[in-house]
Order: structure tokens, then sequence, then C-alpha cells
């Protein structure tokens, strides 16, 4: 008779699950790192067309479905009036932005801008960041 090594089935398993563990952390990386690179890329994305103007950036938002880019908004027909409480504090939230009567009954022709707005955070607590501002 042979003199074989006895290998037992939960040795194996055991050997298997530490095999398993290990693929999925090196998996979980893999994915991470690629989901990161797409987060840049949107960023990238963003940052090029920015220059190019609101059109592109509309366009880029609108026509491109990435969550990497779902968290830009644009905010338009902003009045000079609510442009001018914003840079001096008076207006502290989207939701006041928002809100603002953009154009009093005495509607006076004047400059409009349009913000590019980046939000992050969960709904409850999100925050909005003016990325861009764009004058009309």
């Amino acid at each position: 008779m042979l003199d074989a090594p006895m290998v037992l089935a939960s040795e194996v398993l055991t050997e298997l699950g530490s095999l398993f563990m290990v693929t999925d952390a090196i998996a979980t990386e893999v994915t991470n790192s690629m989901l990161n690179d797409m987060s840049e890329y949107g960023k990238e994305l963003i940052h090029i067309n920015k220059h190019n103007g609101l059109d592109a950036i509309n366009t880029l938002i609108e026509r491109t479905y990435a969550d990497e880019l779902s968290n830009y908004l644009i905010v338009r027909n902003v009045s000079q009036e609510a442009h001018n409480k914003v840079l001096n504090g008076e207006l502290t939230s989207y939701e006041e932005l928002r809100d603002y009567d953009y154009f009093p009954s005495e509607y006076v022709k004047e400059n409009t801008y349009s913000y590019l707005i980046q939000t992050s955070g969960e709904e409850e607590t999100k925050k909005y960041y003016i990325d861009a501002i764009y004058l009309e």
C-alpha cells in the first residue's frame, strides 16, 4: 500500500474559504478603484465643459446618464438682485436661492445668472456648493 497523506474535507474547505476571502478582498479593491476613477472622470468632464459655457454643461448633465454627474444641477435665471444677495451672504441656502422671487412684477431688463451647483451627502444632510457662475 502507498503511504499517501490523508486530506480531510474540512481542511480543503478551510483553504477554499481563505482563498474566496482573498479573492473577494481583491475584487472589492479593484471595483472601488474603478468607481473612484469613474468619479474622477465625471469631475474632469465637468471641469472641461465648464470652460465651454453653460450650454455645454447643460448638455453634458442632461445627456450623460452617469452617477458621477447626478450630483450637479443648474439654477437658471438668477436675477442681479438675488445674485448680489448670494455674494453678500444674505441668501445662504439652496432653498433660499431657489425660492427667491427672481423677477419682480416691475421687471426691468437686467443681468441674469446661472449657477452650476455641486451637491454632496444624503438627502437629509445634502450640502450645495456653487461650482461656477455664468452671466447670461
